[in-house]
């Protein structure tokens, strides 16, 4: 091996095992921030959809009603409201949202996403679950709009979940269904998790191969 290449190859060892730790998002659109499909309905810095619809780039509403707030909290970002009008009030209630992605049989996945409480009720439920033929993740997540510092304060959420088909939906649904406002959903992520082996193996690799290189300069 060329004595240039040799260095370069223990770098390339070191930041190989530097990008495992920080897997790419397998879903698309999970910050909601691509351009917005045609709505049903909208207003003053949101539009709404009703299910079926797409307009949320690379998800499916499957079920009730969203609302995508344009410019939430003056930030200019896209935050989902997951009940986008309650049927009391004429609308199709709770809002459903999912999005599959390819898994691999028997590896862990984690899973991340900002949920808030928003105004009345104070206390927000949705539920989140991940599927391939069957079910094989699910779980409620609550949100208690006294407990933050704001109304539009955003709470990170996270769980992992061991795949079974090597496809998997994760599907997201609110549980509030008489308000004009449900949970709040924002930054959903799943990540593939990288076995603590294999990164360790890239990093002593490469902290190796400099060790020899300069005892080789020493001796030399």
């Amino acid at each position: 091996m060329k004595p240039k290449l040799f260095p370069r190859l223990a770098l390339a060892l070191i930041s190989a095992a530097l990008a495992s730790t920080a897997q790419a998002n397998l879903l698309t659109n999970g910050s909601f921030e691509a351009p917005l499909g045609p709505a049903n309905a909208g207003g003053n810095g949101f539009l709404r959809y009703n299910a079926p619809n797409q307009g949320i780039a690379g998800w499916t509403l499957t079920s009730g009603s969203i609302e995508a707030f344009t410019n939430f909290a003056g930030t200019g970002t896209v935050v989902l409201d997951m009940t986008g009008l309650h049927t009391a009030a004429g609308g199709a209630g709770p809002g459903s949202l999912q999005q599959s992605f390819a898994t691999t049989i028997g590896a862990v996945y984690n899973v991340s996403f900002l949920m808030g409480g928003g105004n009345e009720p104070l206390i927000k439920k949705m539920e989140v679950a991940v599927f391939g033929a069957m079910l094989v993740w699910s779980e409620e997540f609550s949100q208690d709009s006294t407990q933050l510092p704001t109304p539009t304060t955003l709470m990170l959420q996270q769980f992992s979940f061991v795949a079974t088909d090597l496809s998997s939906t994760i599907r997201f649904s609110s549980l509030v269904n008489s308000s004009w406002d449900g949970p709040l959903l924002d930054d959903v992520s799943v990540t593939a998790d990288v076995p603590e082996g294999e990164t360790w193996a890239l990093m002593l690799a490469g902290l190796g191969a400099l060790g020899w290189m300069r005892r080789r300069a020493s001796a030399g």
